[in-house]
């Protein structure tokens, strides 16, 4: 079993989506570490027949990728989803290399993204109230700030990294026994934090990420935020699975990429100020906001696109 820890795998997952699986692939292909880094990518099997001469040309391209230490690619016969794709693929690379670095093929990431990652694993491995580390950050005013990192109970699936001792205690079926009350109850969660269980539990969303982040909260875990986002979602649109409607809310703005080196508290502290800019985001208030943001986008869009009628003379 290799358990080096100097370098951390990324484990990529993606199914049919070419145009932003080549930009996450370049985008990580322009970190610093990347030349050092081992890369398996998980590709789903098509869900259907119109499926797959996307899904074929997907994979042919991440048969072709370089610039990497290693590029493993594995190709499912058949449709897992994404919810046991990930659940399946985490847990096999994990049992090889202790620690891994989770990415979907929707995320653009920063040059110094792997360098955060594998300095944070670094850092929080032997720190039990650690369950993982995000890339992903809301836009947070800095001023003053000490550290490059923050602490907070909900966890995000957006570019992120555990170890194998913290994942092994998920248990899946944690949302057959959990009650919504214990839910309510959970500090700092957020105002979207019960309808998306409700979801999970209804059988209308198939998210590996809701249970997991159930887990960590049962456990009073955190997770390791930094101050400025390593990465953005570029997945927004009908062909995502979970991200169909609107980016406003989670729009962020990225780190400039130079910092190479970070500095990370490793005493696991709450900062009232950052948790408080962070939850503004997970407010019903700003959520609000963000959808009539998008309908009236989506209504301006289509009057501005509107044919000018022409009137016959």
């Amino acid at each position: 079993m290799n358990m080096d820890n100097s370098i951390a795998p990324v484990v990529l997952f993606t199914y049919k989506r070419l145009d932003t699986l080549i930009h996450t692939v370049q985008c990580l292909r322009n970190n610093y570490l990347a030349s050092q880094t081992d890369l398996f990518i998980f590709c789903d099997g098509s869900k259907n027949t119109t499926d797959n001469d996307k899904v074929r040309a997907v994979q042919n391209f991440c048969d072709q990728i370089e610039g990497f230490k290693s590029v493993t690619v594995f190709k499912s016969p058949i449709n897992k989803g994404l919810a046991n794709s990930v659940k399946q693929g985490v847990s096999e690379i994990l049992k090889t290399h202790g620690q891994a670095i989770v990415l979907e093929d929707d995320l653009e990431t920063t040059p110094n993204f792997l360098d955060y990652m594998n300095q944070a694993l670094d850092v929080y491995k032997n720190v039990p109230q650690v369950f993982s580390i995000s890339g992903y950050t809301f836009p947070l005013e800095r001023k003053g700030l000490k550290q490059d990192v923050f602490f907070h109970p909900r966890g995000s699936s957006w570019g992120w990294a555990t170890w194998a001792d913290r994942w092994n205690t998920v248990n899946w079926q944690i949302l057959q026994t959990v009650s919504i009350s214990d839910m309510i109850k959970a500090r700092d969660m957020g105002s979207d934090w019960v309808p998306l269980i409700k979801k999970v539990k209804a059988q209308t969303n198939d998210s590996w990420a809701i249970p997991w982040i159930v887990n960590q909260c049962l456990q009073g875990s955190f997770t390791v935020y930094p101050t400025s986002s390593k990465i953005s979602n570029i997945g927004f649109g009908p062909e995502a699975t979970h991200t169909q409607k609107s980016n406003h809310r989670f729009l962020t703005t990225l780190d400039e990429g130079t910092q190479r080196k970070f500095r990370m508290e490793q005493k696991v502290t709450r900062h009232p100020g950052l948790i408080r800019q962070f939850n503004h985001r997970l407010s019903y208030w700003y959520r609000a906001y963000s959808l009539l943001h998008f309908y009236s986008t989506q209504l301006w869009s289509k009057i501005v696109s509107k044919p000018e009628t022409v009137v016959p003379q």
